[in-house]
């Protein structure tokens, strides 16, 4: 961040990785890390320049050999459980929060 500084603006989408078996984490592990990347951009910029993007879901086969392995059914799970702990982030930090499931959902019809 310093070596970019002065920063108009920061958009964080985090979370899909950290869906994977090895990790295991849950949705309020993983937005607990987002929270701490949002702390240290708050060193840097209002929080009303930061927006946080929940991830879409993870597919329910994902975790089938013929797509991605590192993740498991319960990756699916936690993935799902990522917009509501984020939202919860944004509205104690105060930055912008919007969710690509939604958006996803709507240009799909």
């Amino acid at each position: 961040m310093e070596a970019q500084y002065p920063v108009d603006a920061a958009v964080l989408m985090l979370g899909t990785n950290n869906c994977k078996a090895y990790y295991h984490n849950s949705p309020y592990i993983i937005a607990k890390g987002l929270s701490q990347c949002v702390d240290e951009l708050l060193r840097y910029i209002k929080p009303e320049k930061i927006l946080i993007v929940s991830p879409i879901h993870l597919g329910e086969d994902v975790w089938k050999e013929q797509f991605d392995p590192e993740f498991n059914q319960k990756s699916v799970e936690i993935s799902m459980g990522l917009e509501k702990e984020y939202k919860k982030n944004c509205q104690a930090k105060a930055g912008t929060f919007f969710s690509s499931i939604g958006f996803c959902k709507s240009q799909r019809q």
